[in-house]
């Protein structure tokens, strides 16, 4: 995990002060506002100010420079793609050694075991505090789906296919709405039908891992959706009317859409369908195996006095209370996060909340078998890997070349990214 909190023991704590970079916008970052406006309240020896930095890419770039200039904030929630960069930084207090040095105890064990693994190392120590989590669903739009005589959501791409050319045909003209998105259309699938997007394990193995995306099922998936977009029955989301997918599904011009959990916030807020929402599609035949988690988790950066960390320790008590992650999921659509929590929620009133019918797909889409593709990817440059995968498949969407070229040469430019970075942290 590392070196632990390399600080000695004050004969007296001091209140303390310290800045939390968070990267949620719009409702969500609302939502994070008032956690930390509850914090200051709740007491009065400790403050946290939080500053929104607009977005989970801004927020990595800013982080980066701010350390490079020795002003960086002692907390920062860090997107998923952003772990390795993170882990091989050298710049972070791992999260579960901090909780300990304070009195917390082990506070790897209280967390859902997906979201453990995915934040963890091998034994599930907690290198960051996981935050704004979430998973990927099918949402349906139910009243389109009976116009089309469909009786329930596909279970596997294949009725999904089928699925979206019955709505065509009864006059929808959105059947189903994707954004082409390496989150949805890559790693998700991959990991449902327990296949690597990468050589050993995801790249959990080492930092000689590879990309492997253009062969296996991932081509016949990718075509099957070119395909059914040809055909006007897949919309990509900048087509809509909205031009942006939730939003397209929530407003009801699309019967179907496949997107984060969050998603179900936005169509609560909107308020405007009758929808459903389901486990994501396999391929028919395979088994099925567990999603994997996306969004957030909050960083403790190196450099800070002992008090600062205590106070930290206390925030990240604070927000993980779960009246804290019941505002945070009925609210935004994320997810609930430790067990405690989960528990609580399914004892009370709010177990049949409406806002929070998203936690129930999502827990049971997490709690599928695991494979060595269930705990997401370990890769260097992984934004950089995404932004390849998504140019080159928008160019066969466009017509510009064929699926299996698009993949073949996403593939390559990452592979080449991805021995760039091997070169960077590779030991001597």
């Amino acid at each position: 995990m590392g070196a632990g909190m390399p600080l000695s023991l004050p004969a007296v704590c001091q209140s303390a002060q310290f800045d939390f970079w968070y990267a949620q916008s719009g409702k969500a970052g609302m939502v994070v506002q008032q956690l930390c406006d509850a914090f200051n309240a709740s007491q009065s020896a400790d403050r946290v100010q939080c500053i929104g930095q607009n977005g989970y890419e801004s927020n990595l770039r800013q982080l980066i420079a701010a350390w490079r200039a020795h002003r960086a904030p002692a907390l920062a929630e860090i997107y998923d793609v952003g772990t390795n960069d993170m882990l091989l930084s050298d710049a972070t207090v791992p999260y579960a050694d901090l909780a300990r040095e304070f009195g917390n105890g082990d506070v790897s064990a209280s967390y859902l075991p997906a979201i453990r693994h995915y934040y963890g190392d091998k034994r599930g120590e907690l290198y960051s505090a996981p935050f704004a989590v979430s998973t990927i669903v099918l949402y349906t739009n139910d009243v389109l789906l009976r116009r089309a005589g469909i009786a329930q959501p596909p279970q596997t791409w294949e009725q999904f296919l089928r699925d979206a050319a019955r709505l065509k045909a009864a006059g929808i003209g959105c059947p189903a709405v994707i954004d082409i998105d390496p989150w949805q259309m890559l790693e998700q699938p991959g990991a449902v039908a327990g296949e690597p997007i990468a050589s050993l394990r995801n790249g959990a193995g080492g930092l000689n891992a590879r990309l492997v995306f253009a062969s296996g099922r991932h081509p016949e998936l990718m075509n099957a959706l070119l395909n059914g977009y040809r055909r006007g029955e897949i919309v990509e989301a900048t087509e809509t009317r909205v031009g942006r997918q939730s939003q397209a599904f929530a407003s009801g011009e699309c019967a179907m859409s496949i997107g984060s959990t969050y998603a179900w916030g936005i169509v609560q807020q909107m308020g405007r369908i009758q929808a459903s929402i389901s486990l994501l599609p396999n391929f028919s035949g395979v088994p099925r195996h567990s999603t994997v988690i996306g969004g957030s988790s909050l960083w403790i950066m190196k450099g800070f006095d002992r008090d600062t960390y205590r106070a930290i320790a206390k925030f990240l008590d604070f927000i993980n209370q779960p009246v804290n992650q019941m505002k945070l999921a009925g609210q935004t659509g994320f997810l609930l996060r430790t067990t405690e929590t989960v528990a609580a929620w399914r004892a009370s009133a709010a177990h049949g909340n409406p806002r929070l019918r998203h936690l129930e797909v999502a827990l049971t889409s997490l709690d599928q078998p695991t494979s060595d593709f269930s705990h997401g990817a370990r890769l260097g440059f992984f934004t950089q890997i995404r932004m390849a995968w998504q140019l080159e498949a928008q160019r066969a969407f466009a017509g510009q070349k064929s699926m299996a070229d698009a993949l073949v040469s996403a593939q390559e430019q990452g592979n080449r990214l991805l021995e760039r970075f091997q070169r960077m942290y590779a030991k001597p």
